[in-house]
């Protein structure tokens, strides 16, 4: 079931939230159109939960902000971070003065052993515990306020490899520990009964039950650098291979099966569809704003393809039921709001 061509408005940044982390197909844009449709949904349901099974900068989960959601996440040092600061946020603003202190008053005279460098070279060097690090946490923070972009990138070891970021006047991004510590404790309070977990992608879809939602943001499929869309396929060790989008839209299938809600987005290339539209998904393209470029004139909408397998809780306007124009395979232009 291919649909009609959604144009989604872009919502003005005042009017949005901001994760922790920034990551590149980051999903705040979609927000505002999946908030109201998912919280209603598990609000019918005792015992509903929110699953995020590629938790990235959990934008998505964080605006619909459900108590009981578990997000998965394959990358070690990001978890370790999610539950550092939702277990001990207190102590986590402490460690961020204290990194402040340690790497913010070397920049004037920069080495491997100061800075920005200094911070990456401490955070290499450490491992994750796989529990609550509040130094390791702040150092991360402050890598990412830091680095090249505010990105969150490591390399097929684990280790950072952002470089640092500089203003347009070739002076240090700012990090400031005053500032961060009300989004971490924001944070803290949102995400209190969540389960972050260490994993892969298929176990946490798997254990979804009747009631619950799944909103799945992976590592696009590669189509080509001509759309640009190449750079979304490396942000795991070891890449997101068409093994693993077939694994991913089996594992989603099973899930719907069983009565799950199921909300998943990936490149609009005609392999994605196909393997949605055989296994009885609604396929709606539209396009997002990648907003992870230096050059703004990269910060442009781009092809996107929206799967699920209910269609309703994806928010339009009431005169523009989804019901009403996901029929066929015309791909005419809707203009909400």
């Amino acid at each position: 079931m291919h649909g009609a061509l959604l144009d989604l408005p872009l919502v003005p940044p005042e009017a949005q939230l901001h994760p922790l982390i920034r990551f590149t197909g980051g999903k705040t844009w979609l927000v505002p159109f999946l908030r109201t449709g998912i919280r209603q949904r598990l609000a019918a349901h005792d015992g509903a939960r929110y699953l995020e099974p590629f938790a990235g900068g959990i934008a998505v989960g964080l605006y619909i902000g459900w108590p009981t959601t578990i997000a998965t996440d394959l990358a070690p040092g990001l978890i370790e971070l999610y539950r550092s600061v939702q277990r001990a946020p207190a102590d986590t603003v402490t460690a961020c003065t204290a990194v402040a202190d340690d790497y913010c008053l070397s920049d004037t005279h920069e080495t491997p052993a100061h800075g920005y460098y200094g911070a990456r070279c401490e955070w290499n060097a450490s491992k994750p515990n796989g529990r609550v690090a509040p130094r390791r946490a702040a150092i991360l923070l402050y890598m990412i306020a830091r680095g090249y972009n505010g990105l969150y990138r490591v390399n097929r070891a684990g280790a950072w490899n952002v470089p640092e970021g500089r203003k347009a006047d070739g002076t240090p991004m700012v990090f400031d520990p005053a500032a961060i510590g009300d989004d971490l404790r924001v944070f803290a309070a949102t995400t209190a009964a969540w389960d972050f977990r260490c994993g892969d992608f298929e176990q946490t879809i798997d254990e979804a039950r009747a009631c619950d939602t799944i909103f799945a943001d992976p590592p696009y499929t590669d189509i080509g650098a001509q759309q640009a869309t190449r750079m979304f396929t490396g942000y795991t060790p070891g890449g997101f291979n068409s093994a693993d989008q077939a694994r991913l839209a089996n594992a989603l299938a099973r899930a719907r099966d069983r009565g799950a809600v199921v909300v998943h987005t990936n490149a609009d290339a005609p392999s994605i569809r196909d393997l949605y539209s055989v296994r009885g998904f609604w396929t709606l393209p539209t396009a997002e704003l990648r907003a992870v470029n230096r050059d703004a004139k990269g910060r442009r909408r781009k092809p996107c393809l929206i799967v699920t397998s209910h269609p309703e809780v994806i928010g339009l306007p009431e005169e523009e039921s989804i019901a009403a124009v996901s029929v066929g395979t015309a791909r005419e232009q809707l203009t909400f709001g």
